[in-house]
């Protein structure tokens, strides 16, 4: 992860938050609303706004959850947030 986080800094690239990330790959392309979405995963939408915005964290919860949603891995979703919150402290 440090070498990918090395490279995002030498790159000039900021990493998107996961819940930007999650918005642009996986509700916009299938016209799911938020709010629809938050139904989905078993989450509030207050949860699922302020994820979506950036304000909060994925969390080993939050990401079995999306995992689910999106058939990825909760990994996936932690190794995102980790990338992020490394490349923020470097910041």
């Amino acid at each position: 992860m440090a070498q990918i986080v090395e490279f995002l800094v030498k790159s000039g690239v900021t990493p998107p938050h996961p819940g930007a990330f999650f918005v642009r790959r996986f509700l916009e392309p299938r016209n799911i609303s938020r709010a629809d979405a938050a139904e989905r995963i078993g989450i509030t939408e207050e949860k699922l706004y302020t994820f979506a915005e950036g304000q909060i964290n994925v969390d080993e919860a939050l990401a079995e959850k999306l995992a689910s949603f999106t058939h990825t891995s909760s990994k996936f979703w932690l190794n995102m947030q980790a990338v992020r919150d490394s490349f923020d402290d470097r910041m």
